[in-house]
């Protein structure tokens, strides 16, 4: 048996579930970009347009912004530089976040009123 009948016969380096989860989150991973990209665009076309919302509706927007920069370049940039997050200093942002969104889910339960 010559090798490259071997190698054409043996199993593929990657389990296929795994390559099917990596190209799900792929596609996870630009659909939050291109949200992203949409939601930033659509600010920058029209700046008074997020003054208008109501100031506990305008926190969670820059709080969904900041989350989701903040996981792109976490789960994307680092993971795939091989740099854990949670020894990078981008885990203060997250912990700082997380301060934030406490901050408005009490909020958001004294508006209404609980």
């Amino acid at each position: 048996m010559d090798s490259a009948a071997s190698v054409a016969g043996a199993p593929p380096a990657v389990p296929p579930a795994v390559l099917c989860a990596a190209e799900e989150a792929l596609a996870a991973t630009e659909s939050v970009g291109d949200h992203l990209a949409e939601m930033l665009a659509a600010a920058a076309e029209d700046p008074d347009a997020i003054a208008e919302l109501p100031p506990l509706q305008r926190a969670r927007a820059f709080l969904a912004v900041a989350h989701a920069a903040t996981s792109l370049f976490s789960a994307v940039r680092l993971r795939c530089s091989g740099i854990n997050p949670d020894e990078h200093p981008i885990r203060k942002e997250f912990e700082r976040l997380s301060l934030w969104q406490e901050k408005l889910n009490r909020l958001n339960e004294w508006d209404k009123g609980t």
